[in-house]
C-alpha cells in the first residue's frame, strides 16, 4: 500500500474533528456530460481568447494606419468578422445551454 500523506499526518482526522471534511482540489468529471461540459468550457476559454487577439490586432492595425484607407478597411474587416463570431460562438453555447438543461435537468444542477 502506498504511503499517504493525508491518512499519517493527522490532517484528515483534524479536519474531520472540526467540521471540515478533506476535499480534492481537482476532481475529474463524474459523468460523460461532466466531461463534455468540461471540454466546452475550456474550448470557449480558448476562443475568448482568440477573438481578444483578433480584435485587439484590429484595433492596433486601425490605429498604425498612417492614413492608409486599405489599412483602415482591413482592421473593420477583422473587428467586424471577430465581434461575428463571437456573438455566434456566444448563441451557440446558449443555445446548446438551453437544450441540454431541457433534456437533461439533472446533470446540469450537479
Amino acid at each position: 500500500m502506498a504511503y499517504s500523506f493525508l491518512e499519517h499526518s493527522g490532517i484528515k482526522t483534524t479536519a474531520e474533528q472540526t467540521g471540515h471534511a478533506a476535499q480534492k482540489i481537482f476532481s475529474g468529471p463524474e459523468t460523460l456530460f461532466g466531461g463534455v461540459g468540461q471540454l466546452i468550457g475550456v474550448v470557449l476559454g480558448l476562443l475568448g481568447i482568440v477573438f481578444f487577439i483578433l480584435i485587439f490586432y484590429g484595433g492596433w492595425l486601425w490605429m498604425t494606419d498612417q492614413g492608409k484607407e486599405e489599412q483602415v478597411e482591413k482592421a473593420k474587416k477583422i473587428i467586424i468578422n471577430s465581434s461575428i463570431g463571437l456573438a455566434i460562438t456566444l448563441s451557440a453555447y446558449a443555445i446548446s445551454y438551453l437544450i441540454a438543461s431541457t433534456l437533461v435537468p439533472a446533470s446540469i444542477t450537479q
